[in-house]
């Protein structure tokens, strides 16, 4: 789990939660249609049109909950404090960054990718069409 502190996925994450900051996700989140809304930012920022994609940073941000969610998910490392002390931070990345996950895991086939964690908080894989 110390892995998910250093330096360089702590910069990583900031960099994904930073960018939702001047959003109005309150407002958003209590509006129909608004997963589809979250859905089309989060793409847009993963991989934008015109400049560098920041695909890298959702890559090593759910490569290392994917790693701490096995571990809990295998009953190697104690599930009810990996959900204690990480679960409302996967469950919000996932949320947040679930329509970017899903390209990857179909255009780019990474099909096993975010599964892990996804099934740690909401009890199966996502859904990808």
């Amino acid at each position: 789990m110390k892995d998910f502190y250093r330096e360089d996925i702590t910069d990583a994450k900031l960099r994904l939660q930073s960018y939702w900051l001047d959003k109005p996700i309150k407002t958003l989140n209590n509006m129909p249609g608004s997963a589809g809304v979250i859905d089309q930012l989060s793409t847009m920022f993963i991989f934008p049109e015109q400049k560098k994609p920041n695909v890298n940073d959702l890559l090593r941000v759910i490569e290392q909950i994917d790693i701490i969610s096995t571990c809990a998910n295998t009953n190697i490392c104690e599930k009810d404090i990996i959900i204690d002390q990480l679960g409302g931070f996967i469950a919000s990345f996932h949320k947040f960054y679930q329509a970017p996950l899903c390209r990857l895991k179909v255009d780019y086939l990474m099909e096993d990718l975010g599964d892990q964690s996804h099934t740690l908080v909401h009890g199966a894989p996502p859904l990808c069409d």
